[in-house]
């Protein structure tokens, strides 16, 4: 009986860990290998679009683990989401994925701040459960939007039109995948866009490859709902010359057309690029943008996050030549390396590059103003006697342009904290003078710029712009219009001095890096315009951070994407995130003196602070993320820094940061009297602060320059945790005054005690919400630090 006991404990066991949900539930299975930083990770099951949440969990550690639900299937659509606090994903460390009743779903791990899938939709809600779209006509909703699959049955030329009975605006998208979109209500994101698919006659064609899905999402803007007649037609094949070696060769070509070879008047033909500055002078204007978007200033769209001023423009680019200036398709897959396109993380598509770029211009130097950016390059209108060759894949057709609206992402640029003076905003296409993919050369060069002239002022610390309609074409240096010349640091026209080359080598490299960090130290570096790429009139850490930034990834246009590479100096930008460092322990018998921190937002690449009251024998980072060095001087001041890019990790929660080891005490408080500069690992500044509260810790029976071995309370609290009142028993035979201080995780006092003469006391909850708390008693020649739970 016993044996039969235990067999039947055993299969009643193994029938619950491998049951499947109820009926009614997805049974979800998360499999998941987090990257080290695994407790920024969470994720998110809830209900779509209502948001109500289903289920939240987080990682139990950095290895492989799986993790089981079961969420509703009869409330319609789930959303699963998986979320990293500073939005960095995992990268190429970490990997997860998710499958519903055992069919794989969604995997990933290289994404910013959010990957995310929806499932479980009623049909042709989302893409991942589109109706089937065909040539010919179907009939559609008009209320809301719907998703559409198309496989096309042939590669070549296919127009949308969508209209209903009544008159109504009826926007549509196209996109070449369903995995990880950005759905936008513009064509960011989306491969086209079409404002209103009723006016289909003036809509150009596009090009689909047989096989290949295609995904349009449909929007009707209707007062009643109305049924929707969805038309996608097919307009025939590409036809061009298909014969590599002819200077007309179509790659997209289906159908042979004629082909002109090197040395026939036709091969004359070529493309010519230009702005219309017209459309740039009626469209700009000043606005204000609260962004709360780390993405934006990853990708040079904008130079920081909270208010910024910015001017906004229409961009126009035209094809005034006789050829089509080509670009291509897209690469498939977005691991594919190309040097013609990059894959944007955040807006989830892809871009062109080299294509458009804004730049600003004062007197005499460019102003890193971080905004080029690139584009989806297509037709979006074409003058009269012209027609769209969009079909033959990205690119603008002759007589043709491609316009970017004003309120699109990116299109403007950032002019927070520029000083008041004249400026020449210029914009740009392809200026590297590239030729396009068919190896064609654009007919002329010198009007692939236009300018727009403006005077900068502020009233009231608010920026007033004063435009000017007629000023004379932007020379550099050296009179050039237009040209690239530039003052070099020590203000020679097109010199080969560099911010930051401390070697004079004319280069970024380690050896200025080390340089630089040597210099921090001995504090020691001439202060130079030369020495000062970060433009703030000192040596700082910063000063080391963007010329490292430089000197690794210079060569990594990827990694730069909009933004410009190795423009100095920079604007000095308003500090972000919130770190906080605190004075904690002191063990005079080990001879260490703690400091911790709080970094909410940031992970940090390195930290400038001075610390006083000690002698300074070495300092340890007790960060297991940082990988980098630690020095420190004779003047208290300590300096981390890592030229591996292993930051210390972000937390929410107070952690140890740096253990110092001291040779002697030289004052009755150890304290930290200032943060120099802290550095984010996207090698922005971060603003750090050191709380009044806890900037010292107090010497226990500290005479004259002596600190004998530290004698430590000893304490007991109980119950703790606890929910109404702990006690609290503490050896103190002799009557001294005790002080209790009671610090929430994010390092605020909270509570505070003082007077207390007996062995024994009570601490009342209060107010103090549910959570872990730090508690520091003291006596003036002795103390502890310990933590307490109220429940």
């Amino acid at each position: 009986m016993r044996y039969l006991a235990l067999i039947c404990c055993c299969l009643w066991c193994c029938g619950t860990l491998f049951a499947q949900c109820p009926t009614g539930h997805y049974t979800l299975r998360l499999e998941i290998d987090p990257d080290e930083f695994e407790e920024e990770v969470f994720w998110e099951i809830s209900a779509y679009p209502s948001g109500t949440l289903y289920e939240r969990g987080k990682c139990a550690g950095e290895s492989l683990q799986t993790h089981t639900y079961c969420v509703p299937s009869d409330k319609g659509c789930v959303r699963f989401s998986l979320r990293d606090v500073f939005r960095d994903g995992f990268g190429k460390d970490g990997y997860y994925q998710l499958y519903v009743n055992d069919s794989l779903v969604r995997q990933g791990g290289d994404f910013k701040e959010e990957d995310y899938i929806i499932f479980g939709c009623p049909i042709g809600d989302f893409c991942t459960n589109p109706l089937n779209l065909d040539t010919g006509s179907t009939k559609g909703l008009a209320s809301g939007e719907q998703w559409y699959r198309f496989f096309p049955p042939q590669t070549g030329l296919y127009r949308l039109v969508a209209c209903g009975a009544a008159p109504c605006k009826v926007s549509a998208w196209l996109y070449d995948r369903c995995d990880n979109l950005l759905v936008a209500p513009n064509q960011t994101g989306a491969n086209f866009y079409w404002p209103d698919v009723c006016k289909g006659s003036a809509m150009p064609p596009v090009y689909l490859a047989a096989g290949k899905p295609s995904f349009f999402r449909i929007s009707a803007q209707c007062d009643t709902p109305v049924q929707l007649d969805i038309r996608l037609t097919w307009e025939g094949a590409v036809k061009g010359c298909m014969d590599p070696a002819a200077c007309n060769f179509n790659p997209q070509a289906t159908e042979p057309s004629l082909c002109f070879y090197p040395g026939d008047p036709n091969c004359q033909r070529l493309p010519d690029l230009t702005v219309d500055e017209g459309l740039l002078r009626e469209t700009v204007n000043l606005d204000v943008l609260d962004n709360p978007d780390d993405c934006a200033v990853a990708e040079g769209c904008l130079r920081g996050t909270g208010k910024r001023y910015i001017l906004r423009f229409d961009t126009r680019i035209m094809n005034i030549g006789d050829a089509h200036y080509y670009i291509g398709q897209r690469p498939t897959n977005i691991s594919d390396t190309t040097h013609l396109f990059y894959y944007d993380q955040c807006h989830k598509h892809w871009h062109y590059r080299d294509y458009a770029e804004y730049v600003l211009f004062n007197s005499d130097k460019q102003i890193p103003i971080g905004t080029k950016n690139g584009f989806d390059v297509r037709d979006t209108h074409c003058l009269p006697g012209f027609s769209s060759l969009n079909g033959v894949g990205m690119g603008i057709s002759p007589g043709c342009s491609d316009t970017y609206d004003a309120s699109l992402p990116c299109q403007w640029i950032d002019i927070t904290g520029l000083e008041a003076g004249f400026y020449v905003l210029a914009v740009r296409v392809n200026w590297a003078k590239r030729p396009d993919s068919l190896g064609r050369l654009e007919r002329n060069y010198q009007n692939n710029w236009k300018q727009l002239c403006f005077h900068l002022g502020y009233r009231d610390s608010f920026p007033h712009i004063n435009f000017i309609d007629d000023c004379e074409d932007y020379r550099d240096c050296k009179g050039v219009v237009f040209g690239n010349a530039l003052p070099d640091c020590q203000g020679t026209c097109g010199g080969t001095a560099l911010y930051g080359d401390l070697n004079q080598n004319q280069q970024h490299d380690a050896q200025d890096l080390n340089r630089y960090w040597d210099a921090l130290m001995a504090d020691s570096l001439p202060l130079s315009r030369c020495t000062d790429p970060y433009a703030d009139g000192r040596a700082t850490l910063m000063d080391l951070a963007i010329l490292q930034e430089c000197a690794w990834h210079q060569n990594d246009p990827n990694y730069w994407k909009h933004r410009i590479s190795c423009i100095f100096p920079q604007i000095p930008e308003k500090e972000e995130g919130n770190v906080r460092f605190f004075a904690r322990a002191i063990d005079t018998t080990a001879k260490t003196f703690d400091v911790d921190f709080i970094s909410l937002q940031k992970k940090l690449l390195g930290v400038d602070f001075v610390v006083r009251g000690l002698e300074i024998d070495s300092v340890v980072c007790l960060s297991s993320k940082f990988k980098g060095e630690v020095r420190h001087n004779a003047q208290g001041r300590i300096v981390a820094w890592s030229f591996l890019e292993q930051p210390m990790e972000a937390n929410t929660l107070l952690r140890p940061l740096f253990r110092i080891h001291y040779n002697k005490i030289t004052a009755p408080k150890i304290c930290i009297t200032e943060v120099l500069s802290s550095v984010t690992s996207d090698y922005k500044p971060a603003k750090s602060v050191v709380p009044a509260t806890t900037s010292c810790t107090e010497v226990p029976f500290f005479v004259g320059n002596h600190a004998p071995e530290q004698q430590v309370l000893s304490v007991r609290v109980s119950p703790n945790p606890f929910q109404q009142r702990t006690r609290f028993e503490v050896a103190n035979p002799n009557g001294l005054e005790l002080r209790l201080e009671v610090f929430n995780q994010t390092g605020q006092m909270v509570r505070q005690m003082s007077g207390i003469t007996g062995e024994t006391f009570d601490l009342e909850r209060g107010g103090l919400p549910t959570g872990l708390y730090h508690y520091r008693l003291s006596n003036g020649q002795a103390q502890y630090w310990g933590k307490l739970a109220v429940e």
